[in-house]
């Protein structure tokens, strides 16, 4: 926790700024390309923890690798690395992106079912968020097969589980605490 708290400081920093300049979408955008980059990446990960990289190549490369992004990201990468900060720049990343659909009235929702959701199952449960108060929702899907059928739904701290798997569960749970004894 301690150590990603300069994340949130950077993150609503950039938020501010990119918000009196008029590049919030812009920003996000950036912010969601950096994150992706570092998940699927194990050598940017490396490139950005490595203390053996001087800050100054760690800048070339990341402005290379970046190079498609916003000025003010640009220049977000070169502060982070001069104060040596690279190796949280996927949690200012998240923290820019949080920050932003709060802003924005986006709420997050991470859905799980053992099959991928058609597209009427999906707006359906988007028309149920979006009767939350939300004015847009995110939808991020996972198929897990041990679900077995139903869903779980995730939205902030907030999750609902109508899965298959949790109900045979629960079952389980209540015969296993049964106390009647046949007298037979």
């Amino acid at each position: 926790m301690a150590g990603t708290r300069f994340a949130t400081r950077y993150a609503k920093a950039l938020i501010d700024l990119a918000k009196e300049l008029n590049q919030m979408d812009a920003v996000r955008d950036d912010m969601m390309t950096i994150q992706s980059a570092i998940k699927v990446s194990r050598d940017l990960r490396n490139f950005l923890q490595s203390p053996v990289v001087k800050p100054a190549e760690k800048i070339k490369g990341l402005q290379a690798v970046f190079a498609s992004t916003t000025d003010l990201t640009q220049k977000l990468l070169k502060l982070v690395v001069r104060h040596g900060r690279e190796g949280g720049l996927n949690h200012i990343a998240s923290g820019y992106l949080t920050r932003y659909n709060k802003a924005n009235g986006i709420v997050e929702a991470r859905v799980v079912t053992a099959s991928p959701l058609s597209e009427a199952q999906r707006n359906s449960l988007q028309q149920r968020l979006a009767a939350t108060g939300a004015k847009e929702t995110s939808l991020k899907e996972v198929v897990n097969p041990d679900v077995i059928g139903g869903l779980v739904v995730r939205v902030g701290d907030l999750q609902v589980d109508a899965s298959i798997a949790t109900a045979l569960n629960r079952i389980d749970q209540h015969f296993k605490k049964n106390s009647y004894i046949a007298d037979f």
